[in-house]
């Protein structure tokens, strides 16, 4: 019966250090995104893209892209401006790329921002029948910039492999 008690006993323990361990780590996350907001390490103010992430839609072939920009540093003024991104692939064998825009049908579409530490852009869309995309470029423009802030990323859907869209 002793035994008993303690295994149940030693269950619980590790149950709640599991929980508080995954607590920590998500609030070490958020710290780090914030210090990156106030204090970058390369110590460079402005405008700068934060995180791209790809998660799986509702229905086959979509995906709902989560764009997150930061204003580091600058905190005095609002910044706005248009975001672009575009998904480079292939479809059926031939190099394609496909912006927001096109896959929404409105083609010279861009994402509107406007915030003063950051904003995260969601955007849904369904990705073309024999489009594989590999990599997305993301593109911020704002009159607050000299030139635009631009960067790629690989294509990878949190939580799902690419072959399963």
């Amino acid at each position: 019966m002793a035994r008993r008690l303690d295994r149940d006993a030693y269950g619980q323990v590790e149950a709640t250090l599991g929980d508080l361990q995954s607590q920590l780590a998500r609030q070490s996350d958020d710290l780090a995104f914030y210090r990156s907001i106030v204090s970058p390490a390369d110590g460079i103010q402005g405008l700068r893209i934060q995180r791209f992430a790809v998660l799986p839609g509702v229905a086959p072939r979509e995906v709902q892209l989560k764009l997150t920009l930061v204003q580091a540093m600058r905190h005095e003024s609002i910044v706005s401006g248009l975001a672009q991104i575009t998904l480079l692939g292939v479809k059926d064998d031939v190099p394609a790329r496909f912006s927001v825009g096109d896959l929404l049908g409105k083609p010279r579409a861009e994402l509107p921002f406007s915030f003063r530490y950051f904003q995260t852009i969601e955007q849904t869309v369904v990705l073309p029948e024999g489009f594989a995309p590999f990599e997305t470029e993301v593109r911020v423009r704002s009159s607050k910039l000299r030139a635009p802030v631009q960067q790629t990323f690989a294509w990878k859907v949190a939580g799902q492999p690419v072959a399963a869209l």
